[in-house]
């Protein structure tokens, strides 16, 4: 049985799974327009190497991921995500 969550504006939406032949079970979620945040420190580096984002944008960041985990911890069947880090997270 899955855990069901609250739809929220920081979390993608699993559309389903399905069974491949060769790679097995392959989960489906919907596509998400824009860069990881890996990504996205990448390319802003690279036009400038003392980059960093102003810090009222990365608590904006922080608070979008707080809220986004907070959903999922608080969800009947509490969903832990394990891997939070820059390379998982999409800046759109």
């Amino acid at each position: 049985m899955g855990a069901k969550i609250k739809k929220h504006p920081n979390i993608i939406t699993f559309l389903g799974a399905v069974e491949h032949p060769l790679s097995g079970l392959l989960l489906v979620y919907e596509l998400i327009d824009g860069l990881s945040l890996e990504d996205y420190f990448r390319v802003k580096h690279a036009h400038k190497k003392t980059w960093r984002p102003k810090l009222k944008r990365s608590l904006r960041w922080g608070q979008q991921i707080f809220m986004a985990l907070d959903v999922l911890h608080s969800a009947c069947v509490p969903i832990v995500h394990r891997d939070v880090k820059p390379a998982n997270l999409m800046v759109s």
